[in-house]
């Protein structure tokens, strides 16, 4: 059997390479991509809500902050679930349910956190129609800058259906720093 001639093996790796560069995909990921995403996160662990008359509420929150390149942002993820096999009760658990998330920046070695942004979602209706879900509640982005330390902190804002109590403020433990 006649082996591959040294050009024809040249000329099909190129063409390999040709593929690559026009379809946009590398073989390898550029290292350098790959250290500009930074993400550091804390699961919160709170007691399930107390809701009167229904099924109580697990809520289990997780503060982030991400670099991405250049930016920086934080993001609150909200996990909810029955905290019974069979939920019970009205679906309507809440008249309010919002989460707030800051990004927060502090001075390297400094331990005063500032808020650079910060963004309040409203989630009561996704909440009030099911028994389980998450969703996601995002800052808008900014300059990543190295002479601060970032964190991802917020906290929950909530007005249980009928405990004639009003609202009720839960504050969340905020991410770990990312230097």
């Amino acid at each position: 059997m006649p082996k591959h001639h040294p050009i024809a093996r040249r000329l099909a790796g190129l063409a390999g390479a040709a593929v690559l560069a026009v379809t946009g995909l590398s073989a390898m990921p550029s290292p350098a991509l790959a250290a500009d995403y930074v993400e550091k996160c804390h699961q919160n662990s709170l007691d399930p809500l107390d809701l009167p008359n229904k099924t109580d509420l697990k809520v289990s929150p997780t503060t982030c902050v991400y670099r991405n390149g250049a930016y920086t942002y934080a993001r609150i993820k909200v996990m909810w679930s029955p905290d019974d096999e069979y939920p019970w009760g009205s679906g309507h658990k809440f008249d309010d349910f919002e989460v707030v998330v800051n990004l927060e920046r502090r001075v390297n070695g400094d331990s005063e956190d500032r808020v650079v942004i910060q963004k309040t979602c409203d989630f009561t209706d996704e909440i009030n129609a099911s028994w389980d879900g998450y969703k996601f509640c995002t800052t808008g982005k900014t300059t990543y800058d190295s002479a601060y330390d970032w964190s991802g902190d917020g906290y929950l804002r909530y007005d249980k259906d009928n405990d004639g109590k009003g609202a009720s403020l839960r504050f969340l433990t905020g991410s770990p720093l990312l230097k």
